[in-house]
């Protein structure tokens, strides 16, 4: 994680910790105590000092994901949800806390830069959803496109926004439960680190999937492995407007 609490109960990043590394920290979701890692493997981030059953937080470590989070301000960052246990949903609930990604405009941004589960994609979306979030996923597709095991093979036109119809080799499984039709889960998956037709380049390119086939049966033509996509929003301050305004009108 690379956000924790203070001995003043106040919000810490973690390159304000690194400054002091030997105070104390705290996890906001179990209020553990957390020490500074500045290794050579990861990046700098937070992690327990104890190893604990909190809400698997240490998983992500990447510069990708950092690089993402750093778009939005401390408060919006890994911000706490906790599910209360009377809810009459909780016991499908395998986790009642969990941290967003991001918490902004009355959704949920996660970065996925790791692999990930269809079992972890599907929980996590359905207790974002019972508290009233929507949730958005932005996953690093970056290696999968330069190499070539996602590849664009023709462009579409829907009258609304153009873009592309996809192939992937080997597709992950993480889709494999992932209904596109599901309004409360908007999917993109990011295919460039920099985007040449923008100014603000750093902002990176995404596309987001509006279609795909999907399904339990591992044959040609299933788990993702055709899917089309929207070039809007193509980038961060198209996907901010988008969230704004869908916001301002719920």
């Amino acid at each position: 994680m690379f956000s924790a609490l203070d001995t003043d109960n106040e919000i810490i990043d973690i390159d304000t910790a690194l400054q002091d590394p030997s105070k104390k920290y705290f996890c906001p979701s179990c209020r553990g105590e957390l020490v500074v890692r500045a290794g050579n493997v990861n990046i700098a981030h937070f992690a327990h000092k104890s190893k604990c059953d909190c809400d698997g937080y240490d998983n992500d470590m990447s510069e990708w994901h950092r690089s993402w989070q750093r778009k939005f301000p401390l408060r919006n960052r890994e911000v706490v949800l906790k599910l209360d246990e009377t809810h009459p949903l909780s016991i499908n609930c395998e986790k009642l806390i969990r941290r967003a990604d991001i918490l902004c405009y009355g959704h949920v941004i996660e970065f996925q830069n790791s692999p990930i589960s269809s079992l972890e994609f599907s929980e996590r979306n359905y207790f974002f959803k019972l508290l009233g979030k929507k949730v958005v996923w932005i996953f690093n597709m970056i290696d999968a496109f330069e190499s070539g095991m996602i590849e664009c093979y023709e462009e579409w036109w829907d009258n609304k926004s153009n873009g592309g119809k996809y192939s992937w080799k080997y597709a992950s499984k993480t889709f494999i439960d992932f209904n596109h039709n599901d309004k409360d889960v908007t999917l993109f998956f990011q295919f460039s680190e920099f985007n040449e037709n923008e100014e603000d380049s750093y902002q990176g390119y995404l596309e987001r999937v509006t279609w795909a086939i999907n399904s339990d049966i591992d044959d040609e033509d299933t788990n993702f492995k055709r899917f089309f996509t929207s070039y809007y929003p193509a980038n961060f301050t198209g996907l901010m407007e988008m969230l704004k305004r869908k916001y301002e009108k719920s």
